[in-house]
């Protein structure tokens, strides 16, 4: 969805409809109204990165400015779109891989809805529950010997002084080096929206109409009611006063000439 297209209250959607007459295709903009709560999330997703463009706007014209983009600035790809995007954010949980289960979306949950923040795999019953740690895993809770830095806001290592290790991000040291460590974010698992949702089943939620004036078919009969009015109408206005025939007179004398 171009971000041009995203407006309060609804949103332009460009789709395909097939011509009555044949196979082409033509191409259909048209709105779709939405409730307040998404157009607040559309326009808060549209007022991020507002300058940037997408990686091939130079290949197809136009204003290269999306709605939704990729990590990297491109397109989302149907090959693994739904796998990376779409059912974890339909399920709340990554599907299965290599025989274990669908992890479970852990998001950030400071600013409603939230933002994804980690994949864990689900707690297991009678079990006790630890969240995934190791190298390579992103920690996202504070223990005895780690806290949350306030810039990156990932859980690191302490000093034992208590403030935060020197550690680095791209491109270079993190600002929250030394200082003190910050509250853990309140986390929380996503909710199934609704079960066996696939992309090509929203194509079916708003039903497709042409929208096109057209003229109140006339027949015999009120064609010929529509003619008596007419008459009527004219009967009603009765004969003239005066003669057109001797309508003139007045502009001449006796003799023919103009008075």
């Amino acid at each position: 969805m171009a971000r041009a297209g995203a407006g309060v209250g609804s949103f332009n959607h460009r789709f395909a409809m097939p011509e009555q007459s044949g196979n082409s295709v033509q191409s259909v903009l048209r709105p779709v109204d939405i409730p307040p709560f998404l157009a607040g999330l559309l326009a808060a997703q549209a007022g991020k990165h507002a300058r940037h463009r997408c990686t091939c706007a130079a290949e197809h014209g136009g204003s290269g400015r999306y709605v939704f983009l990729g990590p990297d600035g491109g397109h989302h790809r149907n090959s693994n779109y739904a796998r990376r995007i779409f059912r974890p954010a339909c399920d709340g949980r990554h599907p299965p891989a290599n025989g274990s289960p669908g992890r479970l979306v852990i998001a950030d949950a400071t600013a409603w809805p939230g933002t994804p923040a980690a994949a864990w795999p689900p707690a297991a019953s009678g079990r006790p529950f630890a969240p995934p740690s190791g190298r390579g895993t992103q920690r996202l809770i504070s223990t005895g010997d780690t806290g949350r830095c306030p810039s990156c806001r990932l859980a690191v290592r302490l000093r034992l002084d208590g403030r935060i290790i020197a550690h680095k991000i791209e491109p270079g040291p993190c600002p929250g080096s030394g200082e003190q460590p910050a509250g853990d974010a309140p986390l929380a698992c996503w909710l199934p929206v609704k079960d066996g949702l696939t992309p090509h089943g929203l194509r079916h939620g708003h039903p497709v109409i042409r929208l096109a004036s057209i003229k109140p078919p006339v027949d015999v009969e009120h064609r010929r009611r529509v003619l008596d009015e007419i008459m009527e109408s004219a009967r009603r206005k009765g004969p003239f006063a005066v003669s057109a025939a001797r309508s003139q007179d007045f502009l001449y004398d006796d003799d023919g000439l103009p008075d």
